[in-house]
């Protein structure tokens, strides 16, 4: 009877995580086109936005981009790499590209440089692939120097279009998707820091 009771058990088990497999893979990617991944392949360009701050000169909009950066990147020093009067521009560290193999996905660190142009009321956001992170040696691999090789090298030609390679593609849609989700960020993190300062 045990037995039974523990095969029972073993199948609905198992008829449960295929079910949720089978739905975490409706939203999976399988195909990644070049096209998707860079706004502008030319130069590098992966996404660009504008924020609007009304009311707002390029002074006070400085303040508020950095009281940003700092909460997003922990120590803007490490990450900001120019200021000037009009312009901010800030280069991190990305792991949100990824390869997937035999399910087990493999992180990959890219550069993304941010380049803000500040106006007044207004900033433009522009992300650019930056290249690789420098990889030491191990092993497996030889190691690979800093900005040795960039995102599009990991798309290859298909019936004339360029794909990601193989186990590729849901890193690439989730590297994008992680890009937007920064850039919408200043907003929410601005207007959490305006409200905390109207209750101060």
């Amino acid at each position: 009877m045990k037995y039974l009771i523990t095969i029972f058990c073993f199948l609905i088990f198992t008829t449960s995580a295929n079910s949720q497999e089978k739905s975490k893979s409706a939203n999976s990617v399988d195909i990644f086109y070049l096209d998707s991944l860079y706004s502008n392949k030319d130069e590098l360009i992966i996404f660009s936005g504008i924020h609007k701050f009304d009311n707002l000169n390029v002074s006070e909009i400085k303040n508020k981009i950095k009281n940003w950066a700092s909460l997003k990147f922990v120590n803007l020093r490490e990450v900001l790499i120019s200021e000037t009067d009009d312009q901010i521009v800030l280069n991190y560290i990305t792991s949100s590209l990824y390869v997937k193999s035999l399910g087990v996905k493999t992180p990959i660190q890219f550069y993304i440089r941010l380049q803000m142009q500040i106006r007044d009321g207004r900033v433009k956001y522009t992300y650019f692939d930056d290249g690789n992170v420098r990889m030491l040696p191990s092993q497996y691999s030889s190691g690979v120097q800093a900005r040795s090789f960039y995102l599009k090298d990991y798309f290859s030609e298909k019936n004339g279009s360029y794909v990601s390679r193989k186990g590729y593609a849901q890193g690439m849609a989730d590297l994008v998707a992680s890009i937007k989700e920064n850039f919408y960020s200043v907003i929410v993190n601005n207007e959490a820091v305006k409200k905390l300062n109207d209750n101060w």
